[in-house]
């Protein structure tokens, strides 16, 4: 203790004699020698102290009566929980030195008439739940002392926290159907329900963090003709204002985490259900969990006589098995599962050996024996143990382990639980922790405390094994391929059964039976995948677009299906984003179109749907980067012609596409670019109207693609449309090189057809006049102006399309030849076609022709850079991705792939540089 004497002699100065203060810091200095008391201990002691009222009387105590300084030691420095409870509520400090109070076990009876007898004076809901809470605190903090201090055994500890939880959640319930009655002026709520518990409440194993599983059933009853409400409804609000005040914090805390997920078909069923429907559903179509789940099924509140009707079936479900059902199996499988998709070292629940192995073990012989023995129908798990000793069914040996193991790992829980209120099953990992805990269960030293651990871990498991057949590392063996198993273990856990085992299970047994169908096939697949973490993580994002799972299970019905839809979700970002976002059409629709070549009518797919199905069927390698961008544009070019065909003054302009939409070159994330030309100034004002509107409807249709008129003259300061007649004035007169470079790429779109020729013509008569010497002069400007940005940079990277030796220098180039050759060429034809018709005009421009094997080469980058990683950023910024161009464009390595960039790299700006910078 370091600060705790220098505050009592603070605090008593005046009141004590030097010899007293004295006495009462030795007393507890004694007292904290007997438990592991650190900084936080001492804070909490400090903290205890200073909230009592009358701080001087209570240390006189203490000095008096060394159980007093001991009971405080031990709360400090064994829970913050119970210090925060006493810190908000001193008086309850009193109560835990009476040591009658101690003494008592905790009766429901007992609560019920404290409860009664203070309660008939509060009036409002509020303060009678405030009231349970301040009984609630009480007896935890009864119940923890018992624990810590005078060793209270694990039976007696979780029989207390449950008999709390349920005399509670019996008052509580109680309570909110008389509000809801009142609410619809009925007298007397009708009794013809039952609240049950399940879990650990059920089996009167409760922690003291513990979530408490509650289901309710009811049978019919008529409330007559005074309220439109039906029975059913009255009972679902009366559960949601049960849930809302057991489980809402306030400045008084709260009392409990009541889940009622556990009901047939969990979270999307309604909250109870009419008792005949419930057996119905579970003798039809009730799972293995849930068989399991109702051994500890118990009776919390409403009409007995309900539950003993239920209970009979519940019986009969769980120990009259057919025949083909081997409960050993289902458990197996059970734990098989919870171990690959829940496990997490050092959780001493769900880990091989833990808490689940024990209460597997002995559910699964109650289940097999319990037919015929229904002296061992207990839904207890220490209780349970006992009687299958006691008949034989577990030797002394194994009944010894069972135990001694699941007493220890309840202790663990505890004392875990009881530091700070959280509901943990997961062993710390601070020293401090670990010592507090290997003192309180009365170890040596930490190594003590591990090796027993392991001990129970390793024969508890052994056990399991041989009572199931099962290999320890089979499960692990058949995962090692992922990099982050712990991970695939989640996402296999929500494909198998949405959500988990045991503790929410969201997809019924017949979507479960139908991933168990493919689920080898689906591992298989993905052990071959180079990238089966991604190819996991985004098979299951595919999945969770589905609104009908078992469909899509349904639907993946070979291997080789399976096989192309993995290698999507491996190779394809794109797709999958696109999907996850969009859910216009079901999964199964879409997915069908990966394998379907797509006409020219496009089905009338949307923007997004249409980009992920090119985009899935690249990464499947059934179309190569040009089909790709040429479908793409005609899919642009299409839906642009569709919305223009809705304008008016059709004879009064053109619409022209420039840039890779006419050149049919467009990648995933191309913008569009337009110029309108209009056939006389005084029809610009009108034309310009239809154009704004038409770029307001195609820009909502065609989201996330940037659709701008910035190629006209003057640029985005200027109107919008220009007649023809002071377009090509521009032109004649202003215009620079450039802008003659961006119209070398030009397509109809819609309107006068004429007018486009003349346009057309008109351009051409003016490039032609230019001067060569301009041509070279503006261009060698230009081109440093436009890469200064952009040069290889060890940070930024190299830009695909606007640093030297990229797509822009390839663009430039050629249409710097074009002009300064004065050539005449089709608008619409691609980059590769340009290059062959200026190598065929002219034998020196045959070493142009290394330009098309360069330019595909980065095509192919660029397309795989958008697929794989569905990223419009051009740049190549990560070294570490490399090795994964290299294998998507078929390198022997990451060695080889940079070689080949570089080269192009190289070949590009040499070849510029040859043509322009050097003439």
């Amino acid at each position: 203790m370091k600060d705790f004497p220098n505050y009592i002699a603070k605090i008593t100065k005046g009141f004590f004699t030097d010899e007293k203060i004295d006495e009462i810091i030795g007393a507890f200095e004694t007292a904290s020698s007997f438990f592991y008391f650190d900084n936080e201990a001492e804070a909490n002691l400090i903290r205890i102290i200073n909230s009592l009222f009358d701080k001087i009387f209570f240390l006189d105590e203490c000095s008096k009566f060394p159980s007093h300084s001991e009971i405080l030691c031990a709360v400090a420095s064994n829970s913050n929980y119970l210090s925060d409870i006493i810190v908000s509520s001193p008086g309850l400090l009193y109560l835990l030195i009476d040591t009658s109070f101690l003494s008592q076990s905790v009766s429901s009876r007992e609560i019920k008439i404290q409860y009664s007898t203070i309660t008939k004076n509060i009036k409002t809901f509020n303060s009678r739940i405030n009231f349970l809470k301040s009984l609630q605190r009480r007896y935890i903090l009864k119940i923890g002392i018992n624990d810590i201090i005078f060793k209270s055994s694990v039976k007696k500890t979780t029989e207390s926290l449950s008999t709390l939880a349920a005399v509670i959640s019996k008052l509580l319930f109680v309570e909110c159907s008389s509000i809801i009655g009142k609410k619809y002026s009925i007298k007397s709520f009708p009794n013809n329900y039952a609240l049950c518990a399940l879990g650990k409440l059920g089996g009167m194993e409760l922690n003291y963090s513990s979530d408490i599983d509650l289901i309710l059933f009811y049978q019919n009853t008529s409330l007559g003709t005074k309220t439109k409400k039906s029975y059913h409804e009255l009972l679902e609000e009366t559960i949601k204002l049960f849930i809302r005040s057991m489980s809402e914090i306030t400045e008084k805390g709260n009392l409990y985490r009541v889940d009622f997920r556990l009901r047939p078909d969990g979270s999307y069923a309604p909250l109870c259900m009419n008792v005949d429907d419930m057996i119905n559903y579970y003798d039809i179509r009730g799972e293995d969990w849930e068989r399991q789940m109702l051994i500890k099924l118990a009776f919390v509140a409403g009409n007995k006589n309900i539950f003993t009707y239920f209970n009979a079936f519940a019986q009969k479900y769980i120990y009259n098995l057919p025949s083909s059902i081997s409960p050993l199996l289902s458990i197996k499988r059970m734990k098989s599962k919870i171990e690959k998709l829940y496990h997490i070292k050092g959780n001493i629940k769900t880990e091989p050996g833990g808490i689940r192995d024990i209460e597997f073990i002995t559910q699964a012989l109650q289940i097999i024996n319990g037919r015929n023995n229904k002296a061992l129908r207990k839904s207890n798990t220490l209780a349970a143990i006992q009687l299958l000793r006691k008949n034989n069914l577990l030797n002394k040996n194994e009944s010894t382990l069972l135990t001694n193991a699941y007493i220890f790992y309840r202790h663990v829980e505890h004392f875990l639980q009881l530091m700070n209120n959280n509901q943990t099953h997961l062993l710390p990992d601070k020293h401090e922790v670990l010592a507090k805990l290997s003192l309180k269960l009365r170890f040596d030293n930490i190594e003590d405390f591990k090796n027993r651990l392991t001990y129970y871990r390793k024969n508890v498991r052994e056990f399991f094994n041989a009572l199931t057949n099962e290999s320890e590392d089979k499960s692990e063996q058949e995962l090692m391929f992922f990099q982050d198993i712990q991970k695939a273990k989640n996402n296999l856990r929500y494909l198998s059964s949405g959500s988990g085992i045991i503790e929410q299970n969201a997809f019924d047994n017949f979507t479960s039976g139908k991933f168990d169908e493919i689920s080898e096939i689906i591992t298989r697949q993905l052990s071959h995948c180079s990238f089966p973490d991604r190819a996991l993580d985004n098979f299951v994002k595919l999945t969770k677009t589905n609104h009908v799972i078992s469909s899509w299970y349904s639907y993946l019905k070979n291997e080789n299906l399976i096989r192309d839809i993995l290698h999507v979700c491996e190779f394809s970002q794109f797709t999958i984003d696109n999907i996850w976002m969009g859910k216009e059409l079901s999964t199964t629709t879409i997915a069908n179109e990966f394998f379907t070549k797509q006409s020219e009518n496009f089905k009338e797919f949307n923007l997004p749907v249409f980009r992920s199905i090119l985009a899935a069927q690249f990464a499947l390698g059934f179309i190569n980067a040009d089909e790709l961008t040429r479908a793409y544009s005609k899919f642009i070019h299409s839906k642009l012609s569709l919305e223009a065909s809705l304008l008016k003054y059709k004879n009064d302009f053109c619409l022209i596409s420039l840039g890779s939409l006419s050149a049919g070159e467009m990648n995933l994330f191309s913008d569009i670019d337009l110029i309108v030309v209009v056939n006389d100034f005084e029809n610009c004002s009108k034309v310009e109207r239809e154009i704004i509107n038409f770029l307001k409807t195609t820009r909502e249709k065609l989201q996330n693609t940037k659709i701008d008129l910035r190629l006209r003259p003057e640029g985005k300061n200027s109107f919008l449309v220009f007649d023809i007649k002071n377009h090509l004035k521009y032109l004649r007169s202003r215009a620079g090189i450039w802008e003659f470079q961006t119209l070398l790429k030009n397509k109809f779109l819609y309107g006068n057809h004429s007018l486009y020729n003349d346009f057309i013509l008109g351009t051409e008569e003016i490039q032609k006049s230019i001067p060569r010497q301009r041509i070279l002069e503006e261009s060698r400007i230009m081109y440093d102006k436009l890469t200064s940005n952009f040069n290889i940079d060890i940070n930024l990277g190299f830009d695909i399309k606007k640093s030297k030796g990229g797509f822009l220098t390839i663009d430039f180039l050629l249409s710097f030849l074009i002009l300064y050759e004065k050539m005449e060429i089709n608008y619409r034809i691609g980059l590769p076609e340009k290059i062959e018709l200026l190598c065929n005009k002219n034998n020196e421009f045959s070493d142009l022709d290394e330009l098309t094997g360069n330019y595909s080469f980065l095509k192919n980058i660029l397309i795989w850079q958008q697929v794989f990683f569905n990223k419009s950023n051009t740049r190549l910024l990560e070294e570490s991705q490399n090795s994964i161009f290299a294998k998507l464009l078929g390198f022997k390595d990451e060695k080889e792939f940079k070689y080949r960039l570089d080269f192009v790299i190289h070949s590009n700006s040499s070849l510029i540089n040859k043509y322009i910078f050097d003439k």
